[in-house]
């Protein structure tokens, strides 16, 4: 069950980090995001038997059920996995309505690989399989890859994710960060990544956040944003 779900997980990340490569460029800042105390859950779905919350957090909104949006988000969907929620910042999500002519980053995809619906994960096999997915990647830190950069006097030339950095904020959650440059017909650019495999309710949830890459800062503000959204997660679905 591993080796699958595994596989599932790295190829579902990689190829949707590269679907938004072929509209028009909307470049929005990133917003900063700050968790709200929910008192009762306004947004719940069902993964299988087990229901979760999709907590309200200010700055990004959660809006799967638009129709535009849940049209381009599953532009390219790995039938392995199922989406339980979109979040897009304030600014693009004004924009939702006219969202296939633009090309965003700054989301959220909330999901689950249907190989765990029903499967009571251990910490210990989240673990092993996060271990799985960052050895598919380049290990390399982000100074590592800013000394290439200069050496190179071509600004950046990533040719294949790079793994700039692991961190766990609990016993139930761990991230990778990674940097991938993303090419299309309009579009050629550097993201940076981060995919967090959450323990919940004893099932296996993922969440990626993107955003552009222009700098440092962007790491620092994709680390913060990320460990916001766990977080948050995790109060919502004790």
């Amino acid at each position: 069950m591993i080796n699958r779900l595994g596989l599932s997980i790295i190829v579902l990340c990689l190829v949707f980090a590269c679907k938004n490569n072929t509209k028009t460029e909307e470049k929005v800042p990133a917003q900063e995001i700050i968790a709200v105390d929910p008192i009762v859950c306004d947004n719940e779905v069902r993964f299988g038997d087990t229901k979760f919350c999709l907590p309200e957090i200010a700055g990004i909104k959660e809006c799967y059920d638009h129709p535009k949006v849940r049209l381009r988000a599953d532009e390219i969907e790995d039938l392995d996995n199922t989406t339980l929620g979109y979040y897009l910042n304030d600014e693009t999500y004004s924009k939702a309505d006219e969202i296939e002519n633009i090309n965003y980053d700054d989301y959220y995809k909330v999901y689950a690989p249907n190989v765990g619906l029903g499967y009571n994960m251990t910490i210990s096999e989240m673990k092993q399989v996060m271990s799985m997915i960052s050895a598919g990647f380049i290990d390399k830190t982000l100074e590592e890859t800013n000394e290439d950069i200069k050496k190179s006097g071509k600004g950046i030339q990533l040719s294949q994710p790079i793994l700039i950095e692991k961190f766990e904020l609990n016993d139930r959650s761990s991230t990778l960060m990674v940097l991938m440059r993303v090419t299309g017909v309009n579009v050629d650019k550097v993201m940076a990544l981060s995919m967090s495999s959450i323990l919940s309710k004893n099932r296996l949830i993922f969440v990626a956040h993107y955003l552009d890459y222009l700098d440092e800062n962007t790491i620092a503000k994709l680390k913060e944003n990320t460990s916001v959204f766990i977080e948050t997660f995790q109060k919502a679905n004790p």
